[in-house]
C-alpha cells in the first residue's frame, strides 16, 4: 500500500484524476487485474493529497467512496411490476453519504444532518411497499442537501462491473440524470478492469441504454498502469520494512524490472524471492518465477482483464508471428496503453517479463 504522506506516489495518475474531477469532468479508471487500481484510490481519497493536487479548491470538493461488493440485496418488485428495482443502489450511496458527511454536521446548519438522516430512515422502511418506488426521490434530495451547502460531490464506484451487473439499466440513465441537473457539481470516478464498452459488449448489456451514461467518461478514460521506477522502489521499501525480509540491491532491482512495476506481480516474485539464484540473470529470473503458482494465478488475472482482440493479439504475437500485430489496430493502442506491449526495434514484444514467461507456458 502506498504510504499517504508520498505526495509523488502516481503522481501523473493522480494529477490527470483530481484536475479533471475538480474541472467538473466525470473520470473511468481502467486499469487490468491487481494492478493497484483499488490502493490507487485509497491515496487520492486521503484529503491531504486533494490539498497537494488542488490546494484551497480541494475544501469544496469531496470524493465519496462506494464499493458495489456492499450492497444490499435488492427489495422486491413494486406490487404490480416484475422489473427489478434500483433500490440497493440509492441506499448504498446514501448510507455512504451519510457516513461521510456525518463528522461534518457540526460545521453544517442543523436541519442538514437531521434531514439526511430522515432521507436515510426512509430508505430502510422495508414496511412501505412504496419504498423501492421512491428511493430515487429521497437520494436525490440526499444529494440537493449537500450540493446546496456549496460542495461539489464525486461518487467513486470501485468494482464497477460488479454495480453495473447487479443494477437495472435505468439506474444509471437516473445517475445520469442528477449529473445533468447538477452539471459540474456532482461528478462520478468509475474503476474497472475493463474499459466500459467493452463491457457493455462481453456481457451483452443494453448499449442504448447505458450509453448516456457511457457518454460521460468518452473523453476522460485513463489507464491505471504499472508503477513508475520511483514508485516500485517506494513500494519495494515499504514490503521490505513490513515483512522483514532483506533483500539486496540487485534481488530488489531484478524483481523491480521482471515485474515491469506490476503491482500484483510485484508482491508474488517478491515473497519467492528466496528461490532466485545470486548469479541469475533477468530472462533465467522471469521463466522461474513464472513456473510458481502465485505468478501464474496474478498473470491469469492480468489474461482475464482482456478482451478478446487483445487476447489473440498476445497468443499471435507470442506464437512466434510478430507481423499479425497491426500498429494501427485499437488492441495494439489498448494493449501498449495497459503496459503489456511494447516496442523492441522493429517488432512488438509483450511485457513485462514475467508476463511474456507465462504466455510462454500457455501457447502451444
Amino acid at each position: 500500500m502506498a504510504d499517504p504522506k508520498n505526495m509523488q506516489f502516481r503522481e501523473a495518475e493522480t494529477r490527470y484524476t483530481l484536475l479533471k474531477l475538480n474541472a467538473g469532468s466525470s473520470v473511468s479508471l481502467v486499469g487490468v487485474g491487481s494492478v493497484g487500481k483499488s490502493n490507487f484510490l485509497r491515496h487520492i481519497l486521503h484529503r491531504d493529497i486533494e490539498s497537494a493536487y488542488l490546494g484551497p479548491e480541494a475544501e469544496g470538493l469531496h470524493l465519496v467512496y462506494i464499493d458495489p461488493n456492499n450492497m444490499l440485496d435488492a427489495l422486491p418488485p413494486v406490487a404490480g411490476t416484475t422489473n427489478p428495482n434500483s433500490w440497493a443502489g440509492y441506499e448504498i450511496m446514501t448510507h455512504r453519504l451519510y457516513r461521510y458527511f456525518q463528522p461534518r454536521f457540526e460545521s453544517m446548519p442543523e436541519h442538514v444532518g437531521r434531514d439526511l438522516f430522515q432521507v436515510y430512515q426512509n430508505l430502510q422502511d422495508g414496511g412501505n411497499p412504496l419504498t423501492p418506488h421512491v428511493a430515487l426521490r429521497n437520494f436525490e434530495y440526499a444529494v440537493d442537501l449537500i450540493i446546496r451547502q456549496g460542495l461539489r460531490l464525486v461518487f467513486v464506484f470501485d468494482e464497477f462491473e460488479v454495480m453495473l451487473a447487479e443494477m437495472p439499466t435505468k439506474f444509471f440513465r437516473t445517475l445520469r440524470g442528477l449529473r445533468d441537473d447538477y452539471k459540474y457539481q456532482l461528478m462520478y470516478l468509475s474503476v474497472t478492469r475493463k474499459a466500459l464498452p467493452d463491457l457493455i459488449v462481453e456481457n451483452k448489456y443494453d448499449y442504448d441504454e447505458l450509453e448516456p451514461f457511457i457518454e460521460l467518461f468518452s473523453d476522460t478514460t485513463r489507464f491505471i498502469g504499472a508503477y513508475s521506477s520511483r514508485d516500485a522502489l517506494d513500494v519495494m521499501k515499504q514490503m521490505i520494512d513490513r515483512q522483514g525480509t532483506a533483500l539486496n540491491a540487485r534481488a530488489q532491482d531484478l524483481i523491480i524490472k521482471v515485474s515491469g512495476g506490476h503491482a500484483g506481480l510485484m508482491r508474488a516474485a517478491y515473497s519467492l524471492a528466496y528461490e532466485l539464484p545470486d548469479t541469475a540473470d533477468e530472462a533465467e529470473v522471469a521463466e522461474r518465477l513464472a513456473r510458481y503458482r502465485a505468478i501464474q494465478a496474478e498473470s491469469h488475472t492480468i489474461w482475464l482483464s482482456l478482451n478478446g482482440a487483445e487476447q489473440a493479439a498476445l497468443y499471435n504475437l507470442m506464437g512466434n508471428k510478430p507481423n499479425a500485430i497491426d500498429p494501427r489496430a485499437t488492441e495494439t493502442r489498448m494493449l501498449t496503453e495497459k503496459q503489456l506491449l511494447g516496442k523492441a526495434g522493429d517488432t512488438y514484444v509483450v511485457t513485462p517479463p514475467l508476463f511474456r514467461a507465462y504466455l510462454k507456458t500457455q501457447v502451444r
